[in-house]
């Protein structure tokens, strides 16, 4: 980002307010012009990699309060309120979710083009999903080698016994297994890629 923050006087070319998944990327793909001047505004607190703090940086810290909006909400008048959890940080709810990467359904993407949506070929989509991560799993056809988002698969080692059960039960069924979910596949179990690594046996989040 071009703007530090001794420069905030000066106007901006664009303003994107919120600084989550989508507001960030926006900003990091819009100021690689380095003629435009892109001000990012986000509520809550923004932090170096090396300043995260555990709530944020363990994967397995979900939706911490400190930087959780605290939203609820309900299905209908007789539906017990429950739990909204929205991030409040920079990398917004990518930054305090359980770091789970999934990307939309080929046959999802098309039913948008039956529907009317122009612009969203499916062809056009993949190539930018390739381009945004950065895993050693799946084929080279489907899957990204040198994005910015290091997306992992565990290995089947990795699983705890019941998501191991799981899967096997699907199999059984004839259900296909996976590996991060968008090969031509149309129904597949499979463990959920992460945007997270490992370290000292825990998942470290990345935000998006």
């Amino acid at each position: 980002m071009r703007n530090p923050a001794s420069d905030l006087n000066q106007p901006a070319d664009v303003l994107i307010v919120g600084g989550g998944s989508a507001g960030a990327t926006l900003a990091a793909r819009l100021s690689e012009d380095p003629n435009r001047r892109v001000l990012l505004l986000e509520a809550g607190p923004a932090f170096t990699s090396d300043q995260l703090p555990a709530e944020l940086s363990n994967a397995e810290h979900v939706a911490a309060p400190t930087f959780d909006w605290g939203y609820t909400a309900r299905g209908g008048s007789s539906t017990a309120e429950m739990a909204v959890p929205r991030g409040r940080v920079l990398g917004g709810s990518s930054a305090v979710n359980a770091a789970v990467a999934i990307r939309a359904r080929r046959q999802d993407v098309e039913s948008w083009q039956i529907r009317g949506v122009e612009g969203w070929p499916w062809d056009e989509v993949l190539e930018s999903f390739k381009a945004l991560e950065n895993t050693g799993s799946g084929n080279d056809a489907h899957h990204g080698r040198t994005g910015p988002v290091s997306i992992r698969q565990r290995r089947d080692d990795e699983l705890t016994p019941s998501l191991r059960g799981f899967i096997d039960s699907s199999i059984g069924t004839a259900i296909s297994t996976s590996t991060i979910s968008t090969g031509p596949i149309p129904k597949a179990s499979a463990d959920t890629p992460s945007t997270s690594s490992m370290a000292y046996g825990r998942a470290l989040r990345s935000p998006i």
